[in-house]
């Protein structure tokens, strides 16, 4: 019998190591039904690691193109698997390193935030199409270690061979963290003023807020005409340290000075987040009218 080479890797449990099992176990059964019976995967389980074996049982060895394939083959299984299963184990590692925050209860949402970002799934341009790359880069690396070396570590590689992986990885976690903080702080600003507003007299019946295009509103007034400026020392300045809401400040500064009964919002993009800000400092007091 023909060791062709073995693969380990640690597994957070026995489901995923039985994931990563049925994987090579399917790709195995492919290459026995259609080209070559005496080739197949083995594997081992224990203290957390998975040990994948592709063997040889026949007295012939195995042609150079079929071993190139199965290595192929199980470098898009290892891919999968890190993608899959390590790299949210590699960020929350990272979130206990520098930020001790493994144990927190918003860990889970920050490490998924990070994979967003590392996925390309946020506005960030430098992680544009980064699933896509991420995955032809992992890909690369570990057939490159399948083809010259007969043995692969997953988790050594990537610890000792990939360091830019784990930068990349780290940038991600960074970003994801000023998005949670600069959340959290929103939150409790927003929550602020809504507790401001609910003890506040209502001072006009009502104001119809027209979205005119953008970030582009106008305030009417209940016979939709246009409200003057405010006096300076009759507004409220909306923004505290390191928090601006930009576009947002002036329109729910002018309403929580104006303090109306009811507003009404005239829009066609109801999912903006600044009609969602209104809507949450103002409750039932801010109505929408998809015009």
């Amino acid at each position: 019998m023909m060791q062709l080479f073995t693969i380990t890797t640690s597994v957070d449990s026995r489901r995923a190591a039985e994931q990563l099992c049925e994987m090579f176990q399917a790709e195995g059964d492919k290459w026995s039904q259609g080209r070559n019976n005496d080739l197949s995967f083995r594997f081992g389980y224990g203290h957390g690691r998975v040990y994948v074996t592709c063997v040889c049982s026949g007295a012939s060895i195995p042609a150079a193109r079929t071993v190139k394939g199965l290595k192929s083959k199980a470098a898009e299984i290892i891919t999968e698997h890190i993608m899959r299963d390590k790299e949210p184990i590699l960020l929350r590692r990272l979130l206990a390193k520098y930020y001790s925050l493994h144990k927190h209860e918003d860990a889970p949402q920050i490490v998924e935030l990070a994979v967003q970002i590392l996925d390309g799934l946020t506005y960030y341009e430098v992680h544009m199409r980064g699933r896509e790359r991420r995955i032809a880069e992992i890909y690369s690396v570990f057939l490159d270690s399948l083809t010259s070396f007969g043995t692969v570590d997953v988790d050594g590689w990537l610890t000792f061979r990939m360091p830019v992986y784990e930068d990349e990885l780290k940038d991600a976690l960074d970003l994801a963290m000023d998005e949670y903080l600069l959340d959290k702080q929103y939150e409790e600003f927003i929550g602020l003023l809504k507790y401001f507003v609910q003890f506040q007299d209502a001072r006009m019946p009502l104001i119809h807020l027209k979205h005119v295009e953008g970030m582009e509103f106008q305030l009417l007034d209940d016979q939709m005409l246009p409200l003057g400026p405010l006096p300076q020392d009759d507004g409220i300045s909306v923004k505290m340290a390191d928090l601006e809401l930009q576009m947002e400040d002036a329109v729910v500064s002018s309403l929580i000075s104006l303090s109306p009964a009811r507003i009404m919002i005239h829009t066609q993009e109801p999912e903006l987040r600044m009609i969602a800000t209104i809507q949450e400092i103002f409750g039932e007091r801010a109505q929408l009218c998809l015009d």
